[in-house]
């Protein structure tokens, strides 16, 4: 724990142009807990993912998903129906609907 106190004390000192706080423990433990992956939880805090993975290597709480396990992927939908839908018919009528 003195180890973390004395980086955190350089980075203070070092030249910040954002004048941002560091992220703390309890909020990156907070985040992994709600999240199913690493992306997500620097989402939910609101920071980039680098600065995320960063701050969880510092305090020993970097365990990414990397197999992607409990997150849903997209899936391509295909429609096969039995009704396959033609264009030119369907111009036709609009141009009869038209018409009329």
């Amino acid at each position: 724990m003195d180890g973390v106190k004395n980086i955190l004390r350089i980075m203070n000192k070092m030249n910040n142009p954002f004048q941002s706080q560091p992220l703390t423990e309890g909020r990156i433990k907070w985040a992994v807990s709600q999240s199913k992956s690493m992306t997500q939880a620097s989402k939910i805090i609101g920071c980039s993912y680098t600065t995320f993975k960063k701050y969880a290597k510092l305090y020993g709480l970097w365990n990414p998903n990397q197999e992607g396990r409990g997150i849903p992927k997209r899936k391509r939908v295909r429609l096969n129906s039995p009704i396959d839908f033609d264009l030119d018919s369907w111009e036709s009528s609009l141009r009869e609907i038209k018409l009329k």
